[in-house]
Parts: structure tokens; sequence; C-alpha cells
């Protein structure tokens, strides 16, 4: 029922039900191409983030984003970009629910398409010395046998989204692992995230509810925790993923 709230009513401060939206469907209705509005979604991000501290300090960001027409992934760095609102919201503008954003005169939207777990914009710039790194995923890669049509569609989309994963970690690996070890650097690359359990929906995207965030926070909080006591650098010169077991 959250879901369904969400779905149909949106979520303050993120997301509201847009004109023509959903009767964009009935042949007299305009055309649309998204559901909800975003305009709460900017309101929030620029009453929360300081822009000039983001894109001033020290700690570098990069923010990815699929352009609509070309299927490009394309990558904003505080390195090399000044970021700003339309940025993020270019990386959350999931297709048909969302409007996409045009930046410099690309429509973008929402990465995940193609890149769920985005590990390889890390690595566009060769390390310089060791890198501890942390792949936090939200889709479990293993999962019981589906039985209904809820657990089947709430698995094929984890299917959809672990095996992007999956394919980015075992690329990254074939092509970073031999020049770091000519250099001698080791890369430890540590995959974890959250499953859910037996009580999460197929509409768990929407899911909003008091019960499903506070779940979800103390799930989190346990296996970081788990993580950072195990956690060590590759003792060998090249790229190695570890990978922890999913929390629920």
């Amino acid at each position: 029922m959250a879901a369904i709230r969400a779905l149909l009513g949106g979520r303050p401060r993120l997301f509201l039900p847009t004109l023509p939206g959903l009767w964009a469907a009935h042949p007299l209705a305009s055309d649309d191409d998204h559901l909800h509005s975003t305009a709460p979604l900017r309101r929030t991000l620029l009453e929360l983030i300081d822009f000039d501290r983001l894109n001033d300090g020290q700690t570098r960001l990069i923010v990815n984003a699929l352009d609509q027409r070309t299927a490009e992934d394309v990558v904003f760095d505080t390195a090399e970009t000044r970021l700003t609102v339309d940025h993020l919201l270019a990386s959350t503008a999931l297709p048909l629910l969302f409007p996409p954003v045009e930046i410099e005169g690309r429509l973008l939207v929402d990465p995940g398409l193609s890149a769920n777990l985005p590990i390889a914009a890390l690595f566009r710039d060769r390390p310089r010395h060791d890198v501890l790194c942390w792949a936090i995923d939200l889709w479990p890669r293993a999962a019981d046998r589906a039985t209904s049509p809820d657990t089947v569609t709430r698995r094929a989309q984890d299917l959809l989204f672990a095996a992007q994963s999956r394919h980015a970690l075992e690329h990254l690996t074939e092509t970073a692992s031999a020049p770091l070890r000519e250099r001698e650097l080791s890369v430890a690359v540590h995959h974890l995230g959250y499953d859910g359990g037996d009580w999460e929906v197929a509409a768990k995207a929407f899911d909003f509810s008091h019960a499903a965030i506070m779940r979800r926070r103390r799930a989190g909080t346990a296996v970081m925790c788990k993580a950072l006591s195990d956690a060590q650098p590759s003792p060998q010169p090249g790229l190695s993923v570890i990978r922890h077991g999913f929390c629920s």
C-alpha cells in the first residue's frame, strides 16, 4: 500500500503527479513523457546542498547519467565540471516516471539502466597509490526460488541490476589487474549491499513507509560495520574483488 500511494500520489519533497501524466495514455489527451514532476526534489536539493562547497571542496564527486537519444554513458566529475542541481536530477531521472533533464544539449536519464554500479568511472584515471574501494549495491546476486507473481517480479528487477554489477566488476578486473601489477599497486574492491530478505515487495523502489526505511537503515548499519571491521587492503599487487554477504 505504501508503494501504491507513492506511485499514484507522489512523495512530499521528492516527486508529485503531473498533468497530463498518466492521462496521456488517453487518445484525446496531449502527450507527456513522464508521470511525476521532480520540482519538489529540485527544491529539496537546493535547500540541503551547498553547491559551492560541493564543487570547491577537497572531496571529489562523480555523477553519472545516460543519454536518452544515443544510449551513451555520461560522466560528470567535479575535477572537470561544475556540478549543479540539474546534474543530480539527471542521475535520478528514471524514464517514464520522471522527466529527462537536458544538459548541454543532451537529454539525460537515470544511469542505472546502463551502469547501475558505475565503478568504471572511478578508475578512468590510473591509481597512483593503493586503493581501498567500497562498492555498495542495492540488488542481490543470489536469492531463493521465486514462487509468486510478486517475488518473480522482484527477482526480475534484482537480476537486471545485479547482472550489470557483475559485468562491471568482471570487466574492471580484466582491464585493470595487469596494469596495476606492472606498477606494483593494489586495489581492493569490497562489494556489499542490500537484499531485503522476505519482506521487500516487487515495488520496493517506491516503498517509503517508515517501517521499510528503518529496516533498511538497520540492515545497512549492520553490514557496513561488519565489513569495516573485516576489511583489509589487498596484500598482492593487482585488483581483487571481495564479496561480502548481502544484508537483509
